[in-house]
């Protein structure tokens, strides 16, 4: 409950604990929820978390990009 109430980090933040990090993808009453740059969902103790040194690096930029679709008729002639 303390680490909602704190706001060390948030979702889209890049943390560091241990010797592992990744990219907080969820924040829940009992666990957090970090995918790490090996594409892995790891689920994290919010105990843990609140115990252990803890360093939000950056919020993860969000990735933009654009679609474009088109259509095209082709007739043929026989």
């Amino acid at each position: 409950m303390f680490l909602i109430l704190d706001r060390n980090f948030n979702v889209g933040d890049f943390v560091r604990w241990n010797d592992r990090g990744g990219t907080v993808i969820g924040i829940g009453l009992r666990t957090t929820r970090v995918r790490t740059p090996n594409n892995e969902i790891v689920t994290i103790p919010n105990n843990d978390l609140s115990t252990k040194r803890v360093t939000a690096v950056a919020r993860r930029k969000p990735i933009g990009f654009t679609v474009v679709a088109e259509s095209r008729t082709i007739a043929f002639r026989q």
